[in-house]
């Protein structure tokens, strides 16, 4: 698990953090002593916007690009079994509206109402924070038998906005065996 953990932190470490960084995790997933399983990573998306606030679609091509590579690289390197999930139209039927759904929903529960969640001090400028998470967001329960269908019970969504002067990250992992959120990066 600690791999899991180290991977999930270095994983941004490339970007220099302007204003703060916080890391939650679930008491489930802190407590947990096993090697991590395989994470599925949902669709990972760099979205970089131009001076104009224009969507640059070119360039986010680009660095997304860079980034599977960078991520494959760096799961390899440390040995946590990860698998990036392209949901695009020419994916399976069932495998893209399954995992669709489970992204949508894992977006829609960790989005909101982040920080009073957690149960560590308000980061100050420029500091990064460790916490757990007083009530771990939970998925919805039609995703628990995702680990029979898929082969892991992890699955993560990484989203970076890239944006003149800074950017912002969400990094989301749930486990769909206790449907709930086991580890977010912002």
């Amino acid at each position: 698990m600690r791999k899991l953990i180290l991977f999930a932190f270095i994983l941004f470490s490339f970007a220099s953090c302007e204003s703060y960084w916080t890391l939650a995790r679930s008491e489930s997933f802190v407590n947990e002593t096993k090697q991590a399983e395989k994470i599925i990573c949902l669709n990972p998306q760099i979205q970089y916007y131009a001076a104009e606030k224009n969507l640059n679609i070119k360039k986010a091509k680009k660095l997304t690009t860079m980034f599977y590579k960078s991520l494959l690289k760096f799961s390899k390197k440390n040995s946590v079994p990860f698998e990036i999930a392209v949901l695009d139209e020419n994916a399976s039927g069932d495998y893209y509206n399954h995992l669709t759904a489970l992204r949508e929903n894992l977006t829609e529960v960790n989005l909101g109402n982040y920080e009073s969640n957690i149960s560590a001090v308000k980061p100050e400028e420029g500091k990064f924070v460790k916490g757990v998470f007083v009530y771990a967001p939970k998925i919805s329960h039609e995703f628990n038998s995702f680990s029979k269908t898929f082969g892991t019970k992890y699955f993560s969504f990484i989203n970076i906005v890239i944006y003149e002067g800074g950017f912002v990250l969400h990094h989301i992992v749930v486990d769909t065996d206790l449907c709930e959120t086991v580890f977010s990066e912002r």
